[in-house]
């Protein structure tokens, strides 16, 4: 009966350990109003920012050098304009192949290998991304 009690007793303790994983301390660096993106989970190198739509990173205005060869593995949208609720991000250029969305302030990584992304746009809500 002890040892039952001791093993409940532990599976609760372990299932409250995993459950309360830290988060990373403080969001990334990536500037006010812009839409960061970094090729490295823990967003240590690698920024490629906007402040602005783009219908194709791999092309002017802003060039993102790593996007065709390596997957986005953390994104950020620190936007700050009240007309967006957030970014869509594609998987193709000219806003093709809706990937995901991220609200205003929302920064994550992407889990396992990431995603090769091309182009985003700001959106007034997620229903048209």
């Amino acid at each position: 009966m002890v040892r039952k009690v001791l093993a409940v007793a532990l599976s609760v303790v372990l299932s409250l350990l995993v459950a309360v994983q830290p988060a990373d301390a403080a969001a990334p660096s990536c500037p006010s109003g812009s839409f960061c993106i970094w090729p490295v989970h823990d967003h240590s190198s690698g920024r490629c920012s906007w402040s602005n739509a783009d219908a194709d990173w791999q092309t002017a205005p802003v060039v993102c050098s790593w996007a065709a060869t390596r997957p986005v593995q953390y994104l950020y949208n620190n936007g700050t304009s009240s007309s967006y609720a957030g970014v869509c991000i594609y998987i193709g250029a000219n806003y093709s192949r809706p990937s995901s969305w991220a609200s205003q302030g929302q920064y994550y990584g992407i889990l396992g290998g990431g995603d090769f992304l091309r182009s985003h746009r700001w959106l007034s809500s997620d229903d048209s991304c």
